[in-house]
């Protein structure tokens, strides 16, 4: 998806919630089918750009596809020409029968794409500015294993240790570590 391509989840959840507002002369749950059919093959179609994508395929198709007849998918497909969300076009060929129908978006859905795409636009890069180091991470292990050792001198009195050997000889502990790592 490159820069400023919609995503298709946030167009088809968008368009079903619009298409009833904007559109209510499209209720049923076919058109809407059809609809999400032949968005999904335009982006398809388009690799991620609705507004240059076009798609040719015939109305039989299109009845298969969402399961209705023919006749019923050119209704349905007039609707949403109608009401602005499909644009489609076919030629005518000798003894007046058309081709297939090339499908493109129509105003409704370029109105959709539009809002969209103002709504996602990206905001403006803010800095931000370190000022100091007291604004990086503001302990390293020894810092901190430090200020633990300082609190424990503070709490602890002398006398206190001299009548807890053991918690002497813990409180001590790392004093003996840093001998042992200095001399290895």
């Amino acid at each position: 998806m490159g820069s400023g391509t919609l995503a298709l989840d946030t167009i088809l959840s968008a368009m079903n919630f619009h298409a009833r507002a904007w559109s209510p002369g499209i209720k049923r749950r076919q058109s809407r089918d059809l609809l999400r059919f032949i968005v999904i093959r335009l982006y398809s179609e388009g690799y991620g750009d609705l507004r240059t994508a076009s798609l040719t395929i015939s109305q039989s198709a299109l009845a298969d596809k969402i399961g209705v007849t023919r006749e019923w998918c050119n209704q349905l497909l007039a609707q949403l020409k109608d009401a602005g969300w499909i644009s489609y076009s076919s030629g005518r060929r000798e003894g007046g029968l058309r081709t297939t129908c090339t499908y493109g978006i129509g105003n409704m859905l370029r109105r959709l794409l539009i809002m969209l795409s103002k709504s996602h636009a990206k905001k403006a890069k803010q800095t931000h500015v370190v000022k100091s180091r007291s604004q990086a991470f503001p302990f390293s292990s020894e810092k901190c294993f430090s200020l633990i050792r300082q609190n424990e001198q503070k709490l602890l009195g002398k006398e206190i240790l001299a009548r807890i050997p053991l918690l002497s000889i813990w409180m001590h502990r790392t004093d003996k570590t840093k001998q042992e790592n200095s001399g290895s």
